[in-house]
């Protein structure tokens, strides 16, 4: 037999085992997203993740990373923060840390963790200002919101978050921005502008969990002091 057929049959049998784990690594970031996010198997999803079949189709980096909101959805704190710890660590993409510190300013102005959240988004403003893209200052404009909004209780982004859901084509989101145009109105103290976002949040976020939260804001203002969305 001629070598060449023998270099071919090879490059066959690579392509055909490279399909193969294609295939079962799609299969099986399919049935882990359906475990963590619609059965909301938590402990079964992260024990999985550090398994064999595990490491064998996601590096160390996409495991602690898919870590953090099983983390979250458990309200294990200290998981997720030790989780960004350890990402802080490692050699990331410049997109991994983007993401990275985009979660930091999320989670730690959810948890009222004003000056961790504060030096995320510090980090996200210093990326944002390495390479012009639009969609980087989405990010960045974002976060900067939620510092100003959750953490100064600067409520002069109202206009911009009421715009913002406006503009807004998905339920979820135009939900969480007329809830952050509320808040802005709340620091205000514009009961009026209050109500009318807080229904309009209401109307797009009612079949969420945030649905009861939103409800209780309507009865007493003042609960929109201490939740974060």
């Amino acid at each position: 037999m001629p070598n060449w057929y023998i270099y071919v049959a090879i490059a066959v049998i690579f392509f055909l085992i490279f399909i193969l784990f294609s295939q079962l690594k799609k299969k099986f970031i399919k049935d882990m997203s359906k475990m963590l996010y619609a059965d909301q198997n938590v402990d079964t999803y992260l024990q999985r993740l550090d398994n064999i079949e595990g490491k064998i189709f996601l590096n160390k980096k996409v495991r602690l990373f898919r870590k953090i909101d099983a983390y979250a959805m458990k309200n294990d704190n200290d998981g997720v923060v030790n989780t960004f710890k350890e990402l802080e660590t490692l050699k990331l993409s410049f997109g991994q840390e983007v993401s990275l510190y985009e979660k930091e300013v999320s989670f730690y102005v959810n948890k009222n963790m004003h000056e961790q959240a504060k030096v995320a988004n510090e980090k996200v403003q210093e990326l944002s200002k390495k390479v012009e893209i639009e969609d980087l200052q989405k990010i960045a404009n974002n976060c900067n919101a939620l510092i100003e909004i959750y953490v100064n209780k600067n409520g002069s982004l109202a206009t911009q978050m009421a715009k913002a859901g406006d503009e807004a084509n998905i339920d979820t989101v135009k939900g969480t921005y007329y809830y952050r145009a509320a808040k802005c109105y709340y620091y205000r103290n514009d009961s009026k502008m209050i109500d009318k976002y807080l229904n309009k949040a209401y109307d797009n976020l009612r079949k969420t969990s945030w649905g009861s939260i939103i409800s209780d804001c309507i009865s007493d203002h003042s609960k929109l002091e201490n939740n974060s969305l």
